[in-house]
């Protein structure tokens, strides 16, 4: 009989799964009390079912055994089995989605439980996995009315027993409809049941019983209830996926958490309370009514009346709720991933926190748009047509009372962002109070007050202009405007390209003040006499372009002469007590005595005319020149390979005033002659590692700008170390800056202490004479992109294409700017005429110091209209 294997399969269930799991040793699922909880979610009230089952099949044994062979009756045995199932089947079948769920849910994270599953379906159920038995009731109660019926058509006419069989086959369809329904909630949107329509659960012939109108209204309630499901399902997931993993982990800082949780889930639990009440009372009446519901406005009208506070809160603080995910998403990888997690899951259906936070907002436009269509479809005479326009009206007013407290919590939101926008460098962060609550943005909508603003904000700017010219610290002074031209963008027949000697300029890379000695003056610098007052008293300027070297009168710009035919000049120095002008040029290093450039009158016959090649091939990067224990030293760099090959160059005073052998012509056509004794002797070679950028002469030692830092090292022995050390635990936050920027230059501060000068991330750095963080706040951040940096005490100017930033270097104190259009810096007070950097006393720098300019620069003019 299939009613024995049904009751044997309830057995099985019992026996190998309920049974098998509590006596697994060691615990499948460890947790007594999961475990219980899992059986429960899983086979709830099995045993219910199967005692009764098992009645059922007592009472046709003990028929089949007074009637036997032939039995006359069997209808009024299932007529009282139908109203024994009532009570049982439909909780069963309707709880089998949660069923499924949670044996699909346990199987991903158990792999105990998966070999349970395994072992259990070849070991004694036949070959048959859980699912199929947990799902053998539902089908079992389906075949009733098909046996019944076939039983039905069998039994002659008059039998008594036909009678029963009807009433007995329409107990129990009305009883697996029941079923239906019970699974269709249980489902809470989720899963292919609870997809039905109502359609899907109600019979074709109750169906075409119906008006078109009431088929359309019958199915607009039945979409009421399931979107209020899915619902109310949404609400119960940002519980269960989002709050309570938060709550049990650490993806949010402890101190943060209680608030982050109010700000972005605020009183959604008020809300699903209402909700959820208010599905139960729809649910009832389903129950009770289906398939024809008369009407669900009661219990809607009565949640509408409720929800009214709890909505005008949660509303207006989702603007701060999704700011508040926003920024954490932004600053919080952790968090970052857990949401990107979250949305994989399938409970999610793809939707983000940001989605399901934001569900009640369109929820309301959603009630407006069913309850309207089911008043469309009711009968004219229907309770509908008078209840529904007031659960509308109710649920508009709502909607416009939440209006003004969204519009404040988005100035707020508003203001909040202008506060996460702004960017403070390190140690300059200034409190603007935008956080403060009574903070708000307030927004001006007349033409008049935004011209009254604009106003006002104009004046405030040339009072600030007025402050800033009376408390500059640097002057201007022009040294040429007219004698070196590039071709304009934008070129017209009376926009001049070339200078008065019909010569183009090119851009111009580099300059050098120097004062001019006669060879006089030069022999006697072998005592190191002052060179201050030179023979013809005359101060001038070097400056180099990409088409060769001009020299002048410093304070005359007319007096400009190109004074050599280079290519691509890039660096030019002066050696004042030796009469020797350095220039780089396309990579090749050049020595000119300065009188065959600027010739005295009479001209000196012991100067050579012929220029000396100081390097071999054209690789010459960069050169400086500066002092050590008294030495004049002339340092270059040439690469090779990630290597950075460094010759050290001294000039060789006997051999500069030595009389030349081949006399040569004038400057400007000079040619390199082969008889020519050497000014320069070797005085030492050495290489670094890594790539090189700048040298800085100290006091008794060289620092390397390089890939690695500052390299500071003692010519004598080559002894070098590497500032700032990364390794120092202070400097961990900075490692990365570090790694990205390249350094410019290296500075005193102050007796004991150095600024360290970087572009790329643009900052500074202090540091002790061992090369440590010296300040608890130990950088300085520019304003602009530093691409070069001059130090002119007790200041450093900064050189970004659009203007010169002038910070105290003690302080790190912004003093000035000076604006300008393709900014450059020339000359930075190295290899010149400017008097050597002094070390600044135990009180520090002094203001008012030098007032002789020791840097030069060059910005674009404007162009003529």
């Amino acid at each position: 009989m299939k009613e024995q294997q049904y009751v044997q399969d309830l057995n099985l269930i019992d026996t190998i799964f309920i049974k098998g799991l509590r006596r697994a040793k060691p615990p499948i699922i460890p947790d007594e009390d999961d475990l219980e909880q899992f059986i429960h979610d899983v086979f709830g009230n099995i045993h219910e079912l199967r005692q009764c089952n098992q009645r059922l099949l007592d009472v046709m044994l003990v028929r089949q055994r007074e009637q036997g062979p032939i039995i006359q009756r069997i209808g009024d045995i299932f007529l009282n089995a139908a109203a024994e199932f009532r009570t049982l089947y439909p909780i069963y079948v309707g709880n089998l989605p949660v069923a499924e769920k949670r044996i699909k849910e346990e199987a991903e994270v158990n792999a105990e439980f998966r070999r349970f599953l395994e072992q259990s379906a070849r070991a004694d159920a036949r070959g048959l996995d859980m699912k199929h038995f947990i799902y053998r009731p539902s089908e079992h109660l389906q075949k009733y009315p098909v046996l019944l019926e076939a039983i039905f058509k069998e039994t002659a006419e008059g039998n008594p027993d036909a009678d029963y069989l009807l009433e007995a086959e329409q107990a129990i369809r009305n009883l697996s409809s029941v079923a239906q329904l019970l699974t269709f909630q249980s489902a809470m949107g989720r899963g292919p049941t609870g997809k039905w329509e109502w359609h899907d659960v109600v019979p074709k012939e109750v169906r075409n019983s119906m008006s078109k109108q009431e088929t359309k209204r019958q199915a607009i309630i039945w979409e009421l209830i399931k979107t209020e499901m899915v619902y109310v399902k949404d609400l119960e997931t940002i519980e269960t996926l989002f709050i309570r993993p938060l709550r049990e982990s650490e993806i949010i800082p402890r101190d943060r958490l209680p608030a982050f949780l109010h700000d972005v889930f605020h009183n959604f639990a008020e809300l699903h309370g209402h909700h959820r009440r208010m599905l139960d009372s729809l649910f009832e009446i389903q129950k009770e009514e289906h398939p024809t519901i008369r009407s669900i406005t009661a219990p809607v009208f009565d949640a509408a009346l409720n929800w009214r506070d709890a909505y005008l809160e949660y509303i207006p603080h989702y603007p701060i709720a999704a700011f508040r995910i926003d920024d954490e998403m932004a600053n919080n990888p952790s968090f970052k991933a857990f949401i990107e997690q979250c949305i994989r899951h399938p409970d999610s259906r793809r939707l983000d926190l940001k989605a399901f936070i934001n569900r009640p907002i369109p929820r309301l436009l959603r009630y407006e748009l069913l309850l309207k269509s089911i008043l469309e479809a009711s009968p004219p005479n229907h309770e509908d047509q008078e209840a529904i326009p007031q659960v509308l009206e109710v649920i508009k007013d709502l909607g416009k009372a939440t209006e003004p407290g969204v519009q404040a919590a988005k100035q707020k939101v508003e203001l909040w962002r202008y506060h996460a926008d702004l960017i403070f460098k390190p140690g300059e962060m200034v409190d603007m109070d935008l956080l403060n609550e009574n903070r708000t943005l307030i927004y001006t909508e007349s033409a008049q007050a935004r011209q009254e603003w604009k106003m006002k904000l104009e004046e405030a700017k040339g009072l600030r202009s007025v402050v800033q010219e009376a408390n500059k610290v640097f002057e201007i002074e022009t040294l040429s405007v007219d004698t070196f031209l590039v071709p304009s963008l934008h070129h017209t027949a009376t926009a001049p390209s070339w200078n008065e000697e019909g010569m183009f300029t090119g851009k111009v890379t580099c300059s050098v003040p120097f004062s001019k000695l006669s060879v006089l003056d030069i022999v006697r610098s072998e005592s190191h006499t002052s060179n201050q007052a030179t023979a013809d008293g005359r101060g001038l300027v070097a400056i180099g372009c990409a088409e060769g070297v001009w020299i002048g009168l410093r304070h005359d710009s007319k007096s400009m002469r190109r004074v050599l035919h280079l290519k691509q000049v890039t660096q030019c120095a002066m050696l004042e007590d030796f009469g020797i002008f350095l220039v780089l040029a396309d990579k090749s290093l050049f020595a000119y005595h300065i009188e065959a450039l600027v010739p005295s009158n009479p001209p000196s016959p012991n100067t050579s005319r012929a220029p000396q090649k100081l390097n071999g091939n054209r690789d010459v990067q960069f050169f400086s020149v500066g002092t050590i224990g008294g030495r004049t030293l002339v340092i270059y760099m040439k690469k090779k390979g990630i290597e950075s090959v460094f010759r050290v160059l001294e000039p060789v005073v006997e051999r500069i005033t030595e009389k030349a052998k081949v006399p040569g012509g004038f400057g400007r056509f000079a040619a390199f002659g082969s008889s020519r004794s050497e000014w320069f002797r070797v005085f030492k070679d050495f290489f670094l590692p890594s790539e090189a950028y700048d040298l800085y002469f100290l006091k008794a030692k060289i620092a390397i700008c390089c890939s690695k830092g500052f390299e500071v090292m003692d010519l004598s022995d080559f002894k070098s170390v590497t500032i700032p050390q990364r390794e120092d635990p202070r400097l961990q936050a900075w490692n990365k800056r570090l790694e990205s920027c390249i350094p410019l230059g290296m500075f005193r501060s102050s007796e004991n202490e150095f600024l360290l000068c970087y572009n790329g991330t643009e900052f500074g750095m202090y540091v002790d004479r061992h090369g440590d963080p010296s300040r608890a706040v130990l950088t300085v951040e520019w304003e602009g992109t530093a691409e070069r940096v001059a130090c002119h005490p007790p200041y450093i100017m900064l050189f970004d294409p659009r203007f010169i930033e002038i910070r105290h270097i003690e302080t790190g104190r912004l003093a000035q700017i000076i604006p300008g259009d393709d900014v450059r810096c020339l000359w930075d007070g190295r290899g010149g005429s400017a008097p050597p950097i002094l070390t600044p006393g135990p009180d520090g720098w002094q203001e008012g110091g030098a007032q002789d300019a020791r840097v030069h620069a060059a910005m674009r003019a404007e162009e003529a209209p």
